[in-house]
This record gives structure tokens, sequence and C-alpha cells, in this order.
């Protein structure tokens, strides 16, 4: 995945109130406002082999845009105006077993990692500190067993989700004829 932030200016068309999600062979684009509508952020996901350790790797732009060359020309006109991008890389991993040890216990992407092809995983930790406040938020409560309890009360909605981004993932990157 790379990503910049430009400036509403000059994000064009690629600037408004809403998320936009462009889809083509081996990789997708996602783009959508933030810091109240003055700056456009922009993910660009695509299939390759490239694997580096972090979150935060420079790369170069126009190696990022051999990658949609198949892209509308007026998505990658926006996308060449970015001064630089960072990468980092996609890692399918396995849920772990136990999300808790003892006194101690995981919520998010630490407990159940999930791939951004569906936009959730931040909902999930959100919604896990939730759950995991309401079991531990008696004072008399057993740390140990509300730490059980979350993970038997959330897994089923990870995994589901988990599930669907990875299928989102397969699905934005289709070839024709089946992305037709």
């Amino acid at each position: 995945a790379a990503r910049t932030v430009l400036a509403a200016a000059a994000a064009g068309r690629l600037a408004g109130p809403h998320v936009g999600l462009w889809l083509g062979p081996g990789a997708n684009v996602v783009h959508y406002p933030v810091r109240a509508g003055r700056e456009i952020a922009l993910v660009i996901i695509a299939r390759e082999d490239w694997l580096a350790s972090g979150w935060d790797n420079r790369v170069d732009a126009a190696g990022v845009l051999a990658r949609l060359a198949t892209f509308h020309p007026s998505l990658i006109e926006v996308l060449a105006q970015a001064p630089e991008y960072r990468k980092w890389s996609l890692h399918r991993l396995a849920g772990l077993p136990c999300w808790s040890r003892g006194h101690i216990g995981l919520i998010g992407d630490a407990a159940h990692p999930v791939l951004p092809h569906l936009a959730q995983g931040a909902a999930l930790a959100l919604e896990d500190a939730l759950v995991l406040g309401e079991l531990l938020g008696d004072d008399k409560a057993d740390v140990v067993q509300a730490l059980r309890r979350f993970e038997r009360e959330r897994r089923g909605r990870a995994a589901r989700v988990t599930a669907l981004s990875r299928r989102n993932g397969q699905l934005y990157h289709l070839d024709a004829p089946l992305a037709w």
C-alpha cells in the first residue's frame, strides 16, 4: 500500500465530502477527505512482491504510478501531483489462537489483524474497546474471566470482518472478464 495526502485544491475532482474507490487489475485506489476537507488522503493498494518492514518507507511516485497504467488518465493526473508517497507491505496474518493470557489482553489488529479492503480495522478496535470496557466496568470484575468472555463475544465478528475484507481484496483486483 502506498499513501499520500494532497491539498484539496490540487486533488481536482477527487476533492469533496465523499470516499472514492477506483478498481483495476491488480490494484485499487481509495481517496477520502481529511482535515475537514482541506486535504485528500490517497491510498493505492497494488499486488507486488515488494516486502519491507515498517510502515513509512519512502518510494518514488513514478514507480507507484506505473502500477496503475490501466487506470483512467484523470486519476493518474491527480496522483502524479503528489510530491512523495510512503509505502508499507500488507500481510495476511493468521488470527491468534488466544487473545489474552492472565491479566493481559489484546484488542484490534493486535488480536485479529485485518487487511484494509473493508476499512473496518479501526471500527473493530473501537468495538473491542467498548465491549471490553463494559465487561471490566464493574469494580469486582474478574479480569481474567472478563478477558476470556471478551474473546468469546468478539471472535465471531472479527472473523467475519476479516473474511469480508480478504474477499473484497480479491474482488477489487480482478482481471477481465470477471472485473466487468
